[in-house]
């Protein structure tokens, strides 16, 4: 579970996001829509929403 003051940081680092990549050309996919509606809700956390981001970007992290 996460507080409401993390939720409203979560939300408006997405909304940041979003208008960002619309400047670019690049409208999110409803995967990636639904990863975010989850992390903003808490539903999966830090480590999980990056795993699964970097899926659906097809890129893989570097681990040093």
């Amino acid at each position: 579970m996460i507080t409401e003051e993390e939720r409203a940081k979560r939300k408006a680092a997405y909304e940041l996001a979003k208008e960002n990549s619309r400047k670019r050309g690049v409208e999110l996919t409803p995967e990636t829509e639904k990863l975010m509606a989850q992390y903003i809700n808490g539903e999966i956390g830090d480590e999980a929403f990056f795993i699964e981001i970097w899926k659906l970007l097809g890129v893989t992290p570097l681990v040093h």
